[in-house]
């Protein structure tokens, strides 16, 4: 079931996200032709500075989910209740205190944003507004999340919101092309956007007849919260820190130009991460039911997940700036250098996520504080100095090293030392092996593959056959080389032979 479940959410959220990734890249070159680079790096740096505003919520339900994996998996109604009364109370309040922060946040948009020219500030804050209010809508539905996730549904509350999310897409597109202004289509998709959310309400209500708000609250599942906040803030100066700093150390087109090639990368990253994530639930089902082999589902886990970075990490190298130059304009194209800066800072983000999601799991949050402090204060500071004197490369950099020198090594010893039991180097050298080869195929492709034009793309079909022969050709060379060296692999696959279609129509046809 765990397995199944897993498998379920992972289709669901690449479903999803993959159509909601396709209409978005057709959304921003449209905003760019009709409203210009400005605001659509405005509406980007607004989305990503009040991103911070939904730490609260991420903070709380990453704490609260880990409380109710062991009451869903011993089918405990009544500490549920307890503990969806609590979020509930909880979650009422905060929307309160999220609508009152973001309103008092208006100054200091225009602080990192300065003058701009041909942009009225009513329509920034206008724009603003709208925002907010669209990220903040998840609030008083938070409790929902928290329960799907807990009983490894996440791919109902992930497949009613994501086509909501949808639908308010296509209909921004059409409405963008009639030629309606930013404003009005902003408030559109606010609309569209409740209106999924209270359906998700229903839904939710409808499967679990036991939920009672009115049930006596057990707020002990917040303990864990002032051991999340750390990791939660520190992983919001990592990943949306540096929109802000392009923004205050160069103008609207530089953070459009970055907004861009980041919108690829975390469209990819998001995708993934949306399949690691989704097993996060069964490792944390795992845990409470069989210890005993969960260290060696981990390491076919990673073995999964580096075969799958390392592929599309050589792959974005590649098609990139191809594909760049074909969205938007050749004037968005960055250097080779550059590039190569962004495809790591992707690599390193997923890989993150393998260690990540098994201490999550096991909610190994007290433990993790210092580590998640020292990564995000190194990061801002790197940022910042290099920033000043590289621009957009230097606030990269900041990142991947504040990562390298701090999450690494001391997020996987804490996972290895308390729950594996085991040297933390291990991971460590087979990390390194796993970044050896990334950047093997990356030369590979840089200096081999590149050389025949043929694989050029001049239009979005000749760009997908380029991607299509570059994929081949790498998927064929990490495939022999983790067959050879691999056991974890070599099982991966057994497992994945054992389950498939395949051995079943065999089956059939024996007699």
């Amino acid at each position: 079931m765990r397995a199944k479940n897993s498998i379920i959410n992972s289709i669901v959220s690449i479903l999803m996200y993959t159509l909601l990734g396709i209409i978005g890249f057709y959304k921003i070159s449209i905003i760019i032709e009709n409203y210009g680079s400005e605001i659509n790096g405005l509406q980007l740096f607004i989305t990503q500075f009040l991103r911070y505003l939904t730490l609260f919520e991420t903070g709380f339900g990453i704490s609260v989910v880990y409380y109710l994996y062991e009451p869903f998996a011993h089918k405990d109604y009544y500490k549920i209740n307890q503990y969806y009364s609590a979020l509930k109370k909880l979650y009422r309040y905060l929307t309160i205190v999220i609508l009152i922060i973001g309103g008092l946040c208006i100054p200091i948009i225009f602080y990192f944003i300065g003058d701009t020219e041909g942009i009225s500030n009513k329509i920034i804050v206008e724009v603003y507004a709208l925002t907010f209010l669209n990220l903040a809508i998840v609030f008083p539905f938070s409790a929902y999340f928290s329960i799907l996730q807990a009983d490894q549904k996440m791919y109902i509350s992930k497949g009613i919101t994501s086509f909501g999310k949808l639908i308010g897409s296509i209909v921004s597109v059409i409405l963008i092309i009639k030629g309606l202004d930013i404003v009005t289509v902003l408030l559109i998709e606010l609309l569209v956007n409740i209106i999924f959310h209270f359906y998700l309400k229903i839904v939710t209500e409808k499967r679990y007849p036991f939920l009672n708000k009115e049930a006596e609250a057990d707020f002990t599942c917040l303990k864990k919260v002032p051991y999340v906040f750390p990791h939660v803030i520190a992983g919001a100066i990592v990943n949306q820190t540096d929109s802000l700093l392009i923004t205050k150390f160069e103008d609207l087109l530089v953070v459009s130009i970055y907004s861009s090639y980041m919108y690829i990368v975390l469209f990819l990253r998001t995708l993934i991460n949306s399949i690691s994530r989704s097993t996060q639930a069964s490792f944390g089902n795992l845990s409470h039911m069989n210890e005993g082999i969960m260290y060696k589902v981990f390491k076919q886990y990673a073995e999964v997940m580096f075969f799958i970075v390392i592929c599309s990490s050589s792959i974005l190298f590649t098609s990139i700036n191809n594909f760049v130059s074909i969205w938007i304009d050749k004037s968005y194209v960055q250097s080779s250098f550059v590039v190569f800066l962004f495809v790591v800072s992707y690599f390193h983000s997923v890989a993150k996520d393998i260690i990540h999601v098994i201490r999550d799991s096991r909610g190994q949050f007290k433990e993790g504080v210092i580590i998640t402090a020292a990564e995000g204060v190194g990061n801002l500071l790197l940022s910042i100095i290099l920033g000043k004197l590289y621009g957009l490369p230097g606030i990269l950099l900041g990142t991947i090293i504040s990562y390298y020198l701090v999450d690494l090594p001391f997020n996987t010893r804490l996972v290895y030392k308390y729950i594996f039991k085991v040297s933390f180097m291990k991971y460590i050298f087979y990390y390194c092996y796993n970044f050896l080869i990334f950047v093997l195929l990356i030369l590979f492709n840089f200096y081999v593959v590149s050389k025949f034009h043929m694989f050029q793309g001049k239009s979005y079909l000749s760009w997908s056959v380029h991607v299509i022969v570059i994929a081949l050709l790498n998927v064929t060379i990490l495939f022999v080389l983790k067959y050879a060296t691999s056991a974890s692999f070599r099982e991966v696959l057994k497992r994945m032979y054992n389950t498939s279609v395949v051995k079943k129509v065999k089956k059939s046809f024996s007699f």
